[in-house]
């Protein structure tokens, strides 16, 4: 699913300092785990924030025809 070129590696394993407070990886094996853990955790973030956003745009455009109605 997420493939990861190896420059992209190396340059995450030395650059890795600018987004943690610590190493959070030794090996490029370590990096293709963690990014593919954060890849995988931002997809699930996105999806239930458009699945949440969709519900309250569809309450807010049906919501007046029920309330007229009544």
């Amino acid at each position: 699913m997420y493939e990861y070129d190896d420059e992209v590696l190396r340059v995450f394993l030395k650059k890795q300092l600018q987004l943690f407070d610590e190493p959070v990886a030794e090996t490029m094996e370590e990096a293709v785990l963690l990014l593919f853990q954060r890849a995988i955790r931002i997809r699930l973030y996105l999806s239930t924030l458009i699945k949440t956003t969709l519900q309250q745009l569809i309450l807010r455009l049906l919501m007046p025809i029920f309330i007229k109605r009544l």
